[in-house]
This record gives C-alpha cells, sequence and structure tokens, in this order.
C-alpha cells in the first residue's frame, strides 16, 4: 500500500509541475522546451555515471526524480500538441427573416415587406474579411437600420453596374452610332461552381435582390444586423418576374424587346439570358441538367477568414433561403460549408 501511494504521490507532483511550467512557459519555441526538458535527465545521469548510487535509498531518489521528470515532460507535451493545434472558429450563426407588419407610418403599404439580417460570431476569436453575396426573391428597396458591435466596419450595398454611353442617349434610348458599356466592378465574393445563371438587363436602373455585404473584422461575439425593406411594386415588379424565369433547355434562352426608330436610335427595353452551367458534358454528353427540386436560386453565400499559425486561413459557407410567396416570407436554412446537394443559380439584374 506504501509503494503504491508513493507512485500516486509522484504521479500527482509531475502533472502538476508539467502543467506549472506549461502555464509559466507555454509561449517558449518547441526547441528551446525540449532543451529545458532534457536538462535535468541529463544532469542527473551524468552524476550517476561519476557518482552512482550506493544505496537503496538514494537509487529510489534517483528515480523518483526521473519518474517525476517523465510525467512532466509528458504532460508538457500533450499540452504543446493541442496547443499548437489551430483553433478552427465554428460558422456564425446566420438568420433571415420576414417580419409580421411593417414599422410606423408604412402601414397599409401592401407592396412593401421588412426583413432583418442577422450575423453573430459566437467564438472567442475575431473573423475577417468577411465578404458575401445575398439573392433575394424580392428587391430591396430602402435599408432602414444597420447595427453591429464596435470594432465592427461594414459596407453594404447593390451589386449593380453602371453604364457609361458612347456617343449620345441614355441606357434607355441610345443615339445614331452610340452605344452603352458596362463598368465592371470585380465583386468582394464571386460564386464558383454555379449550375445555371440568369442575365438580365432592364432600360431603367432598378431596384435589385442581389447586394453585397462585407465586413472588414468582426469581433469576437461580435454581431451585425440590418433592417431593410424589400418591395413587389412599380419597377420591382421587373426583378421580381425575372427571377421566376424557367431553365427550358440545356444550352442558352436569350430574349429581348429591341425598338429601333426612325432617326436611327435604338430602344432597349430589356434584354435576359437564361443559361444552365455544364458540369461535365464533354465527357457525358447524356449528363441531366435539369436542375429539379434541388435548384437554389435564393441564398447568402460567401467566405470569411481567421488566424491560425500565424497566417489567415479561409472558411466557405452557404445559407439557403426558403420563399414562402404566398405570404411573402423569407426564412434561412441552417448554414453549410458548401453547396451539398444543391444546385444553385446565380443572378445578375442590371
Amino acid at each position: 500500500m506504501k509503494f503504491i501511494l508513493k507512485w500516486i504521490g509522484l504521479l500527482v507532483a509531475g502533472v502538476g509541475i508539467g502543467f506549472t511550467l506549461w502555464k509559466l512557459l507555454g509561449q517558449i519555441p518547441l526547441v528551446l522546451w525540449a532543451t529545458i526538458l532534457s536538462s535535468l535527465p541529463t544532469l542527473v545521469g551524468l552524476e550517476m555515471t561519476f557518482k552512482s548510487p550506493s544505496t537503496p535509498k538514494a537509487r529510489g531518489v534517483y528515480r523518483s526524480i526521473f519518474a517525476v521528470w517523465f510525467v512532466a515532460s509528458l504532460v508538457i507535451g500533450i499540452l504543446q500538441y493541442h496547443g499548437a493545434k489551430p483553433t478552427i472558429p465554428s460558422r456564425p450563426q446566420i438568420t433571415i427573416e420576414t417580419f409580421a407588419g411593417l414599422p410606423e407610418g408604412m402601414t397599409g403599404m401592401n407592396h412593401l415587406r421588412l426583413h432583418r439580417l442577422f450575423i453573430r460570431n459566437n467564438n472567442s476569436m475575431p473573423i475577417e474579411g468577411f465578404c458575401s453575396r445575398l439573392q433575394l426573391p424580392e428587391p430591396i428597396f430602402a435599408t432602414l437600420e444597420t447595427n453591429c458591435s464596435p470594432g465592427a466596419i461594414l459596407q453594404w450595398h447593390s451589386l449593380q453596374r453602371r453604364v457609361t454611353i458612347v456617343g449620345t442617349g441614355n441606357r434607355e434610348v441610345l443615339g445614331p452610332s452610340s452605344s452603352a458599356e458596362f463598368v465592371y466592378d470585380t465583386p468582394c465574393f464571386f460564386p464558383h461552381g454555379n449550375r445555371a445563371q440568369l442575365s438580365g438587363y432592364f432600360a431603367v436602373a432598378e431596384p435589385t435582390g442581389v447586394w453585397e455585404l462585407t465586413i472588414d473584422k468582426l469581433p469576437a461575439y461580435g454581431i451585425v444586423s440590418l433592417l431593410f425593406l424589400t418591395s413587389t411594386g412599380g419597377y420591382a415588379t421587373n426583378y421580381v418576374d425575372f427571377v421566376k424565369t424557367a431553365f427550358t433547355n440545356d444550352g442558352a434562352t436569350i430574349w429581348s424587346c429591341v425598338e429601333p426608330s426612325t432617326n436611327g436610335a435604338v430602344i432597349m427595353h430589356h434584354l435576359g439570358v437564361a443559361m444552365i452551367v455544364h458540369t461535365n458534358k464533354v465527357i457525358n454528353t447524356n449528363e441531366d441538367w435539369h436542375l429539379g427540386t434541388n435548384e437554389l436560386r435564393f441564398s447568402f453565400e460567401g467566405l470569411y477568414r481567421y488566424a491560425a499559425n500565424g497566417s489567415l486561413v479561409e472558411q466557405h459557407f452557404l445559407v439557403p433561403i426558403a420563399y414562402d410567396a404566398p405570404h411573402r416570407k423569407f426564412s434561412s436554412l441552417p448554414i453549410q460549408p458548401n453547396d451539398g446537394k444543391w444546385k444553385r443559380v446565380m443572378i445578375e439584374f442590371q
């Protein structure tokens, strides 16, 4: 019994010494740790070589020292191993919801709906470089309120390209020998792996449901909340109808309404393209292009970065959005790291 208690005491002492040293010196390099851990056994070994213990008690003391130091070294090694592993933060909490009713002063405006996009970083570490793309079934009419934690810097804007006119006229009526040119801006996040694309151009710069949200840095346990209105009235009907466009074949369907005038000008009312993006049709000519029930037109997708081992690591996320059309309600599905079963549709509306 005394022997067992002795070794239990040595084990406890080794764990205590190892944990204490790791807490005090936890930030030093691994090579220096190896030097520290090997120094005491080396010194004891040298002393035993030149002056070996001659009594059982002396040998027991040396064995106890080695045992305690071995346990301490093992504890430090385990703690260093776990400490060196990068901390992978959990994905942020992201929800999109539609409220019942409208803000005061807007009652009776049935073409409007009030929604909120809410993001929370549930980690004890910040996330950085948050870049995202939002695709909704209704165009955003106005942003009413933006809230965020101290230290969070965000930008929130529609993804619409500017149009420049070469010659005379405007984006709807082009003068003779004139042309309209898009000014291309690189979005913060561009989704890859889309299975289909809808692109539309309308004569009047109209509200869109395709927006970009960027957050420079979201602190630990920080939040971002956006309160906004969508509309189905007036010019908004063009977007609402456009995003319902069906994919009818495995290629590109193009439709337009262009009206020439007697003086040589051209009136462009609208232009649309619905295109299926094939994944391996060259290899498999019988590939089924139909999107089926896994088609995903509306989502909140992007990436963010977190610090790990002195560098920034990217994480992708996708939040599918369900749309209850009769009640015009948005609801977000659980966040996921990739497309999973979904076949995403990219929407561009100019």
